[in-house]
Formats: structure tokens, C-alpha cells, sequence
């Protein structure tokens, strides 16, 4: 900018089209919390069994979420229906950014041993996963998130049995069982 440019009149000419408009289109999203928690990515974690020299480590379970940026969810099972054969789960934590990272290390931080982990994950822009958690932080108490958790009540979902038993990536995680014990699945 030079000193001409610098002594105009600064009532006019603002630009801020590109913000309004990046605003406008993020925020028009129609995204809800079946999206968030039902849609996508889902995998059981049985955490104090987890051993790499039996199975796949927590690593490898969650491996497909390696590089994505999102909102997560830990869940655990609060009841189950037989006559309509569904699981109603309850959220305990949740949160945003880089995901394998983050989940990996709020299993060692938070998570209660001996329970099983329920993830989620949904995957969007930085600045959405942001807005989304402090959304759901502002409305819904989870007992493992401390800060800025002013919500009341818990968010809870139901999941058929399907969803439940086998979550949304089975054919990865077999694939990666066969390729790490290729003598056990032939």
C-alpha cells in the first residue's frame, strides 16, 4: 500500500465478500446430530483386550481415520431394546481436530478401563468441527469434557444392531487381521 493509497477515505470500498460468502455457505449447511453420530465412521473398541500379539492394536482399529479432521464422539452402550433390537448409546466425550491422534490419547487420559469404547467420527472443515463442538458442548453435558461443557442433559442416540456389533469399516479391519495373521485367516 502506498501513501496515497493510505490517506483515502476509508468509509467506502471494505471487501468483504469472500468471508460472507465462505459464512453463508457453512452455515446454510443442513447437518444434525443423526448426520454426526449415525452416518459415517463407527468402530468398537474393547480396550483392556486390545493386544497387538492377539488382535490389532487401538492403532490399527482406527487407522482410517489417519490425516482426517472432524468431530468425534466416545460412546458407551446405556441400553438395549431386544424386542426392536437396538442399542441406545450415551456420549461421554466429545471433541474436534486431527482424530487418530486425539482418540488414541483420550483412551489413555479418559476413558474408564475394562468399558467399552464406542467411536464416531464425522468428517468436515476445521472451522465446522469447531462450530459443531462447542455446539454440542453448550447444550449437553458429557461427563469426560471439562471445559466449556456448560450443556445440561446427555446426548444420546440409538444404533441398530448392526451399527452396534459391527460398526462401518468391518471389511478394513478384517482385511488388516488377515494381512497381520495371515496363517489364522486362510
Amino acid at each position: 500500500m502506498n501513501d496515497s493509497e493510505f490517506l483515502q477515505c476509508e468509509c467506502e470500498g471494505l471487501d468483504h465478500e469472500k468471508f460472507n460468502s465462505i459464512l453463508s455457505d457453512e452455515l446454510r449447511k443442513n447437518i444434525t446430530v443423526h448426520d454426526v453420530f449415525n452416518r459415517d465412521y463407527c468402530v468398537m473398541l474393547s480396550v483392556d483386550k486390545i493386544d497387538e500379539d492377539e488382535g490389532l492394536s487401538v492403532h490399527e482399529y482406527l487407522t482410517d481415520l489417519k490425516g482426517k479432521m472432524g468431530v468425534y464422539g466416545l460412546w458407551i452402550e446405556h441400553t438395549e431394546c431386544y424386542d426392536h433390537d437396538m442399542h441406545r448409546m450415551l456420549c461421554l466425550y466429545i471433541g474436534k481436530g486431527f482424530a487418530l491422534g486425539r482418540i488414541k490419547r483420550h483412551i489413555t487420559e479418559k476413558w474408564p478401563e475394562q468399558e467399552l469404547l464406542y467411536v464416531t467420527f464425522y468428517e468436515c472443515e476445521n472451522r465446522i468441527a469447531k462450530y459443531i463442538e462447542q455446539l454440542f458442548l453448550d447444550n449437553y453435558d458429557f461427563p469426560l469434557n471439562s471445559e466449556e461443557n456448560t450443556g445440561e442433559g446427555f446426548l444420546a442416540t440409538v444404533w441398530d444392531s448392526e451399527r452396534y456389533s459391527i460398526g462401518t469399516n468391518l471389511h478394513e479391519i478384517s482385511d488388516r487381521l488377515a494381512n497381520k495373521f495371515p496363517g489364522r485367516f486362510q
